[in-house]
């Protein structure tokens, strides 16, 4: 009796007969994700257990409202945020929290998925200074002089206008970038978003553009 196995490969008309058929990749979760993924599902359902709700708009996001106190709950990985209107409360789930799986609590929200938050009178101020720094650092634009607009308001660009450039993938982890970066900047997200739809097939005059 023979056996056989069948893989499903993507873009498998790319492959070429007798030069990469036997290249194959098999998708194995890392045990690092395992054990974050399994933290991840006791702690929700901890949280449903103790009256939190899912948002509608992110299911990363938890929230309780009583008469006395509101409490908010946004988890991103294996980072968490507890805004609220009691003090007590927040260290009241703090300590129920740590009692279900190792917490450790860094105080005072101040710097989070490289955005900064400083209390100000009227609020919070949001930065990411530091993020954008780092991104001029990358790119090897930490010296380039500012400019008073994000991009010249004239400029048309097409994907056929240009010449392939030789690193496509650092075209797009600095496009990626910026596109966070809107989260504090809007006023660059009309441009960013012009760039982003040449992620494919970058040219040089794309490349230009984005520095």
């Amino acid at each position: 009796m023979l056996k056989y196995k069948t893989r499903l490969v993507a873009k498998g008309f790319l492959q070429k007969a007798g030069f990469n058929f036997t290249e194959t990749f098999s998708l194995v979760i890392k045990p690092t994700t395992i054990r974050v993924f399994i933290t991840l599902a006791i702690s929700l359902e901890s949280l449903i257990m103790m009256g939190f709700n899912f948002s509608r708009a992110d299911n990363s996001f938890f929230l309780k409202i009583t008469e006395t106190s509101t409490l908010l709950i946004l988890i991103y990985v294996n980072d968490i945020i507890i805004p609220g209107s009691n003090k007590e409360e927040i260290e009241k789930l703090i300590t129920i929290l740590n009692n279900s799986f190792s917490l450790k609590d860094l105080g005072h929200h101040s710097y989070f998925l490289g955005i900064e938050v400083k209390t100000i009178a009227k609020g919070f101020h949001l930065s990411q200074k530091r993020y954008i720094k780092d991104l001029l650092i990358k790119s090897k634009m930490d010296n380039a002089k500012p400019l008073p607009t994000p991009m010249v308001s004239s400029l048309k660009l097409t994907a056929s206008d240009g010449d392939p450039i030789t690193n496509a993938t650092e075209y797009r982890s600095i496009v990626g970038a910026l596109q966070y970066i809107t989260i504090t900047r809007p006023e660059i997200a009309f441009n960013v978003n012009k760039v982003c739809q040449f992620m494919q097939c970058p040219l040089d005059q794309h490349w230009k553009a984005v520095k």
